[in-house]
């Protein structure tokens, strides 16, 4: 019982297996976004362990003759160690490479194809329980929206690698471009060693744009890990770049209709996820994405002078760096605020200062006018009181000043101007005035009343005829 019991626990705990046929290193792009995706969705997703082999098979470097057969071959050796539950290949190179050798290494195993061009996937490979998850390419899109960002191009460089795969898109773009030959004159960089393509694209002729696809290995055979190709473009090149992939934005070029080969991993998993789970591999239908809504760098179509209005409709525009205002804007009103607030503050307390000090120049007026009169003789009150007139006018800005002094009890009743300062020249008012013609400030000081006015407006209605006389 205790050996059945153990048994049972190893079977139970027995991981499923998969494996990834990558085409490339591990390091490549963009296809190591594509796996990355993958690995992590499945971990995820899948709900038990699952055991994940990725065996790298660089076939970059080898075709049929040069070894691919000794390759198979290791993979017998190392597989028949272990059962595999699902088989990934990637990309075109390896999805061929899984159908020219499927039945020797993987007879009934099911597969998934994931990133492939259906024109690199042999027709009977989907035939026999498999399914497949990819992007369709439409090259010829590209250069039209190249063309539209940037109508004056009048070069395009096209950046790619020299391996058998790349070496088809590069025919497949000769084909696809033709179209644009009447327009744009093509730079064709594809078997050049990496530091050769990155000085020529330094030195492209004005109106030009670099169209940036696989690049896994130079013209030397080098493998560009990383994005290198991409990476050194952005620093160097005297024109924009146009990449195809999503796992590239945000690293220099200025964005497109980019597939969304980070989507295509986490896709690839969850069919994987259901595969595992039981179902068929040719009975969960191909899904082959488009490509997904125009996306592009703010930061790349600043630098190159690209027109946002250029852009594709429904275009989103990322990396947008905010202005001064958007940045700062709390503080800034904050700052402003503040401004405005001490400003008034001290505008308030200059005008109090102001206020305050000609208060207390006319209290000083006031008392020293006053004191003029105390145990003044008789003959002088009137030159003090011309005198006080004159300062008046001199401290208040003010042409004219008159004393009129109403006699009560003439039986004419009237006004007369006893003292009178003018500071100009000119018309002077009569020296003596009916006070029928002032009833009103009449009528105000038989009440013992201050008739004050700053203006004839300020006077009352019912002084209308002081009005009219003044």
């Amino acid at each position: 019982m205790l050996w059945w019991f153990l048994s049972t626990l190893t079977v139970t705990a027995a991981p499923k297996r998969v494996l990834i046929l990558n085409p490339t290193t591990r390091e490549v792009e963009p296809f190591g976004a594509v796996v990355s995706a993958f690995r992590s969705t499945l971990a995820r997703e899948a709900g038990e362990p699952v055991d994940i082999l990725e065996i790298p098979l660089d076939l970059a470097r080898f075709t049929e003759s040069e070894g691919e057969g000794a390759l198979a071959a290791f993979l017998e050796q190392h597989l028949a160690r272990r059962a595999i539950d699902l088989v990934v290949p990637l990309g075109g190179a390896g999805a061929q490479f899984a159908d020219g050798h499927r039945t020797r290494l993987f007879p009934a195993t099911p597969m998934l194809v994931m990133a492939a061009d259906p024109r690199l996937i042999p027709p009977r490979l989907l035939e026999q329980n498999a399914t497949l998850v990819t992007y369709r390419v439409n090259l010829e899109g590209f250069v039209r929206d190249i063309l539209a960002m940037k109508p004056t191009t009048t070069h395009l460089a096209v950046v790619m690698g020299n391996s058998p795969v790349e070496q088809f898109w590069v025919e497949t773009c000769r084909r696809e471009f033709a179209v644009f030959d009447d327009r744009l004159k093509f730079i064709w960089l594809d078997r050049l060693p990496l530091d050769e393509v990155v000085r020529r694209c330094a030195a492209l002729p004005p109106d030009s744009f670099i169209f940036h696809g696989l690049f896994n290995e130079d013209g030397e055979g080098v493998t560009c890990e990383h994005n290198e190709a991409l990476l050194r473009l952005r620093g160097t090149a005297n024109a924009p770049v146009y990449a195809l992939f999503e796992s590239e934005f945000g690293l220099g070029p200025v964005g497109g209709r980019l597939y969304r080969n980070v989507e295509i991993g986490e896709l690839s998993a969850r069919a994987a996820v259901r595969i595992l789970r039981g179902e068929k591999a040719g009975s969960i239908p191909p899904v082959i994405l488009e490509v997904g809504s125009p996306r592009y760098d703010w930061r790349e179509l600043k630098r190159w002078g690209i027109k946002e209005k250029n852009l594709p409709p429904n275009s989103v525009v990322v990396f947008r760096q905010p202005g001064f205002w958007e940045q700062y804007r709390g503080i800034a009103l904050g700052g402003l605020i503040f401004a405005l607030v001490q400003s008034g503050l001290i505008f308030g307390l200059l005008a109090n200062r102001s206020q305050r000090g000609r208060s207390e120049a006319e209290a000083t007026l006031i008392a020293d006018i006053s004191s003029k009169f105390v145990n003044l003789p008789s003959d002088q009150v009137d030159r003090e009181i011309l005198e006080a007139q004159r300062r008046l006018c001199e401290f208040l800005d003010i042409d004219l000043a008159a004393l009129w002094q109403w006699e009560d009890g003439r039986p004419e009743g009237s006004f007369t101007a006893t003292h009178l300062y003018s500071l100009q020249e000119g018309p002077q008012p009569v020296l003596v005035m009916r006070d029928d013609e002032f009833p009103w400030c009449r009528q105000q000081m038989l009440a013992n009343k201050v008739a004050a006015h700053r203006s004839l407006a300020d006077m009352p209605p019912e002084a209308a005829k002081d009005r009219e006389t003044a």
